[in-house]
């Protein structure tokens, strides 16, 4: 779940919305890797987009592309290399500096 959110934030530039991971995810604990086939395609992204869109345009938008990445992080598109380094260049560019706690690898 930790991935998911880091990959939001970073990758997106947003506040990740951790209600559409914890809904991606839900049933992870009773299929472990299996999960993946459920709520894991395009049609949750246009169920989370149309929920959002109640909110606000922005946040259906935001909600599209966070379960998008989900998706893509899930499936070994994107990397948790990847993510690192794009956290890397948030704290250079925010003149953010210090130790930092690291994602850990699967």
């Amino acid at each position: 779940m930790r991935e998911h959110l880091s990959a939001s934030r970073y990758l997106l530039g947003v506040v990740p919305l951790n209600e559409v991971h914890f809904f991606m995810d839900a049933s992870a604990k009773r299929h472990g890797g299996g999960h993946r086939l459920i709520r894991h395609n395009t049609n949750t992204a246009r169920f989370m987009r149309d929920y959002y869109a109640g909110l606000s345009t922005e946040l259906a938008r935001q909600a599209y592309l966070e379960v998008m990445v989900h998706i893509a992080f899930d499936a070994g598109m994107i990397h948790l290399g990847d993510v690192r380094l794009m956290s890397e260049y948030t704290r250079a560019l925010s003149g953010k500096g210090g130790p930092r706690k690291l994602l850990a690898q699967k």
